[in-house]
């Protein structure tokens, strides 16, 4: 090892040179390996709603703003009302949904509110669903039950809440008639609510991360909700209106959303028809253009990675083989005196392992700094797993570049090397 860093020392700019480079290119492999893990860490963790989506379709539906003309709220209520009695009494429909910011692969991650109970408040994403919403995405029920009308009969608007946020306010005790209250913000506007059920955890895709959430019931038979100003009876009408259709399977056709949308559009009243638009896509649709971007992202960071290990490569390749053509006289005595071919091929990978291990820890130490005092929130697991693979992935780029060199090293022959010397 003496020996080996001797020499490694003798050849220390074309070396420093391999170092630096190594220790750069460590660095952005580890802050890459940590975007794709962290992306792909759920992504074979059930997203809590059915896999099952081929006859699902989503509708969105745009409507005249309620925001700045209030009288148009009633109105708007009454046509989505409409559409939604109206598709389900279409015999291919076997139920409809009506949400906000809720389906699978349309909405984002919800919005963020904290919710109370006893004082301690827990940051959680709400969702705006109906009492269909479950028959549609199959949301397993844990504890309590789904929305329905015997919650018209409670003093309270009813709550559902996932395990995940219910584990958080209750550790363990039963959540099922408990109040909790919400909040847009600590210290802001709050509303009471009574939990009536736990579900499981809802994710609104495959790269959508875990989170504490509950659900808050649209209906246009309820009561308003406490808090919004743009609940009427209970239904959620801010921004454009999410309409899930489930189909029955033997009724799928290749004009069924023709046949969707044109229901839809004659369900508005005729005063108000050239306001109306409708949009319609397939769940399965949304989840192939979703899942796309997430793939075109993994597919460009392979490319920067690529032609970073690259020039990784080229940069071993060159250096090396320049070294043992300049070190022909000193292969050949070692020839001479006894070193065997697959001694001299050690020693050269020896060498350049020894140069990218010190380039991986100078890089290592520059990584360590983010992780350590917290530049940036980094979870530890997936900090070290990205820390692994890049060290794994440098390695075997290495060897294979100082495979060549090496090879070509250990073949010289002694006597054409020293002959003239």
């Amino acid at each position: 090892m003496k020996h080996l860093l001797k020499i490694t020392w003798s050849r220390k700019r074309s070396n420093f040179f391999l170092l630096f480079e190594i220790g750069i290119v460590f660095f952005v492999l580890t802050f890459f390996f940590y975007i794709l893990t962290n992306m792909y860490k759920d992504y074979w963790k059930p997203t809590g709603f059915s896999e099952d989506i081929q006859n699902i379709y989503a509708i969105t539906a745009s409507y005249p703003s309620s925001k700045r003309r209030p009288k148009q709220q009633p109105k708007n209520m009454a046509n989505i009302t409409r559409v939604k009695k109206n598709l389900l009494d279409m015999p291919q429909v076997e139920t409809v949904s009506l949400s906000a910011r809720s389906q699978p692969y349309t909405a984002r991650e919800g919005f963020g509110q904290d919710v109370n109970y006893n004082g301690k408040y827990v940051p959680a994403h709400r969702y705006w669903v109906d009492d269909d919403f479950v028959k549609i995405v199959e949301l397993p029920m844990l504890a309590g039950e789904w929305f329905n009308m015997k919650n018209n009969n409670h003093r309270l608007p009813p709550m559902i809440l996932t395990e995940a946020l219910a584990d958080s306010l209750f550790q363990g005790e039963s959540a099922i008639g408990k109040v909790v209250t919400r909040s847009i913000s600590r210290g802001g506007s709050e509303a009471e609510f009574v939990v009536v059920g736990i579900c499981g955890e809802y994710r609104t895709g495959e790269f959508s991360k875990p989170q504490a959430s509950f659900f808050t019931r649209n209906d246009p038979k309820g009561r308003r909700g406490p808090g919004v100003r743009s609940d009427v009876n209970g239904m959620f009408m801010w921004g454009d209106a999410s309409i899930m259709v489930k189909i029955k399977p033997e009724a799928l056709a290749f004009d069924i959303e023709e046949k969707l949308v044109r229901t839809a559009q004659k369900s508005i009243s005729a005063d108000q028809k050239g306001n109306w638009s409708f949009y319609i896509y397939s769940l399965q649709k949304y989840r192939r253009a979703e899942n796309a971007k997430h793939y075109e992202t993994t597919f460009q960071y392979f490319l920067i990675m690529a032609f970073l290990l690259i020039n990784v490569a080229l940069g071993f390749l060159g250096i090396i083989y320049h070294g043992i053509t300049k070190r022909r006289s000193e292969i050949g005595i070692r020839r001479a005196i006894g070193s065997t071919k697959r001694k001299v091929y050690s020693l050269i990978l020896s060498e350049a392992l020894l140069v990218s291990i010190l380039g991986i820890i100078s890089g290592a130490i520059f990584s360590m700094q983010l992780w350590i005092f917290r530049f940036v929130f980094i979870e530890t697991d997936i900090f070290l797993k990205a820390v692994l693979l890049s060290i794994g992935t440098i390695l075997i780029v290495v060897i294979s570049a100082s495979m060549f060199p090496a090879i070509k090293g250990a073949k010289i022959n002694a006597a054409i090397a020293l002959k003239d010397e």
